[in-house]
């Protein structure tokens, strides 16, 4: 939980870290997201960098089965969405992290790759091109 400064006209709340929004999802011939739209706007996605899925509370009246996707997209941001198996809807989950800093940080640096290609360096190099970067 965060707690967001209050003033005159709105007391001090809480809400939470990270809570996923929902998220307008293109799907590709094997389920996995071919674009998403943010911000009216449609995203390709350029690679899928992982895919896990998380069965739990089977035994309860509200089980939760999700298929969680790591993507690169076009414009060199990566997100993490999920599809939501037991509802049939699409996530997103939003952490705040590193990834979706490099496009940024890398222009800030003058670096001359795309955000979306030094993610894909990152990745294939087992995470040794982010020691470049946050040394």
């Amino acid at each position: 939980m965060l707690s967001t400064p209050g003033g005159a006209e709105r007391p001090r709340t809480l809400r939470r870290l990270n809570t996923p929004r929902p998220v307008e999802v293109r799907s590709g011939a094997d389920g996995a997201p071919s674009a998403l739209r943010r911000n009216g706007q449609w995203l390709e996605v350029e690679e899928v960098l992982d895919r896990y899925r998380t069965d739990d509370r089977w035994w309860t009246a509200e089980p939760v089965s999700r298929t969680y996707y790591e993507l690169l997209l076009e414009d060199g941001r990566a997100v993490t969405v999920f599809r939501d198996e037991v509802r049939e809807s699409w996530w997103e989950q939003r952490y705040g992290g590193m990834t979706n800093l490099v496009g940024s940080s890398m222009h800030a640096r003058g670096q001359g790759d795309s955000g979306a290609a030094y993610i894909r360096r990152a990745v294939r190099t087992g995470g040794t091109a982010w020691r470049k970067l946050y040394p």
